[in-house]
């Protein structure tokens, strides 16, 4: 939580009428921004005024850049052991367009219902936390820290949300594209709206996801599980270790589901028209439908359930079964 107790070093305000974006660059400081109904931009500093240095602000073609300095002794940066420094910006809920984030260790939490126009957020270390969000594009990166998206987020175009190391919670998110990647870390969803294409990857991690809607999807991991309840649309999984357990899925269009290492299971929503291509090399192939198998080891099996409209589901396996019901 934010402390007012702390000292205040400098406050300043600025209209926004000309403010095309705002852009802050920080290294150590907690950075809270909070949606008011004010009409001008505010920016507190909080910290001990004997050692910590002002910010500095500077305006040109439409950017209100504020910068907060590190703190050195000759050439040596000390900033990053730094505690306790925080920034406090009130951002006016008419202000609807761009905001850039860069810091470097502190963490970033947006609080209220802002409307903006492209948003960018970068983290090196620690973590990112927006409640409630509706923008035309949204970007959030973090090195060493988790991203959370806990309430709703609205985005036009397209939402691109990383972290190097870190997890990734998201409780409902409507866009035009998603691309949603933890390379060390895992990713947990809920309510997930994408009208063109969803991007899931991880590379050390598993990914969880509840309720989602996509015209298409492309799901990569590395080495972690997939576990998706309730899933509406096509596309393609590959995991190279880890099982893939679809519930409730109601395929519109081919789909492909490959593991190297790890069993497949896929409930499908019923009165649905579908064909079935199965193939595993070791390990066995199980269905609620009668199966047309090729040869002797029933290693590769086929059906069609009525006129197949709904698209052909491929999945296969190296080592792991597959189960279709």
């Amino acid at each position: 939580m934010f402390d007012k107790n702390m000292p205040l070093i400098k406050e300043e305000h600025y209209l926004t009428q000309d403010i095309k974006e705002f852009f802050l660059e920080a290294t150590y400081e907690k950075i809270t921004i909070n949606i008011s109904g004010k009409d001008k931009i505010t920016v507190r500093q909080y910290g001990e005024p004997s050692v910590d240095k002002e910010y500095t602000c500077s305006f040109g073609n439409g950017i209100l850049n504020l910068n907060f300095p590190k703190r050195r002794f000759g050439i040596f940066d000390f900033s990053l052991f730094r505690k306790n420094i925080e920034i406090e910006i009130e951002m006016p809920l008419k202000y609807h367009n761009a905001v850039k984030l860069n810091a470097t260790s502190g963490s970033i939490r947006v609080n209220g219902h802002p409307s903006w126009s492209d948003v960018n957020i970068e983290n090196k270390s620690e973590k990112i936390s927006i409640q409630k969000i509706e923008c035309s594009n949204l970007s959030l990166k973090s090195c060493s820290g988790s991203i959370n998206l806990s309430n709703f987020a609205t985005v036009k175009n397209q939402s691109m949300i990383k972290t190097t190391s870190g997890s990734i919670r998201i409780n409902e998110l409507k866009s035009l594209r998603s691309n949603i990647e933890a390379r060390s870390g895992s990713i947990h969803l809920s309510n997930i709206e994408t009208d063109n294409e969803l991007l899931l990857s991880t590379n050390s991690g598993s990914i969880k996801a509840e309720r989602v809607n996509c015209g298409s999807f492309n799901v990569n991991l590395t080495s972690g599980s997939l576990h998706l309840n309730y899933l509406n649309g096509f596309g393609n999984v590959f995991t190279n270790s880890g099982s893939v357990k679809i519930r409730s899925f109601k395929m519109n269009g081919n789909t492909s589901i490959n593991t190297s290492s790890g069993s497949v299971y896929i409930s499908l929503a019923p009165t649905q028209n579908y064909s079935l291509n199965i193939k595993t090399s070791s390990g066995s192939i199980h269905s609620r439908n009668p199966l047309y198998y090729e040869g002797n080891l029933k290693n590769r099996a086929a059906v069609t359930i009525g006129d197949g409209s709904s698209g052909t589901l491929s999945a296969s396996t190296i080592s792991g079964s597959v189960h279709i019901s």
